[in-house]
């Protein structure tokens, strides 16, 4: 992606490219490798600010382990916030799984 970047944009784009790339990994290093497998403290702490905005929001979630990876739960929506499956209804696909009885009966491949 880089040279990519470099014969599309010139050596300035790809510049560009290797300060975030270099940010990015540093960033990481210092706030999970390090603190992680390295036994050190946490290098760069984020804002409580930010923390509120993207963090977990209620608490910690446990996940069941299986053998192809975690599973966790959905969390359930504030009252009066529609799940994300609920908004247009009707029997349009949706990304989320639902209620596959309310599909239809389908048709089968191969036969008549």
């Amino acid at each position: 992606m880089l040279a990519m970047t470099f014969v599309m944009a010139g050596p300035e784009g790809a510049k560009h490219q290797v300060t975030g790339l270099l940010a990015a990994h540093l960033y990481d290093f210092m706030t999970r490798i390090w603190p992680t497998f390295g036994g050190g403290s946490n290098l760069i702490q984020t804002p409580q600010l930010v923390q509120q905005w993207f963090g977990e929001g209620q608490g910690p979630r446990t996940g069941t382990v299986r053998s192809h990876g975690t599973a966790f739960a959905a969390r359930s929506q504030p009252v009066g916030q529609p799940s994300a499956g609920a908004a247009g209804g009707g029997s349009a696909f949706t990304s989320g799984f639902s209620n596959w009885s309310s599909r239809g009966t389908g048709r089968r491949l191969g036969g008549d």
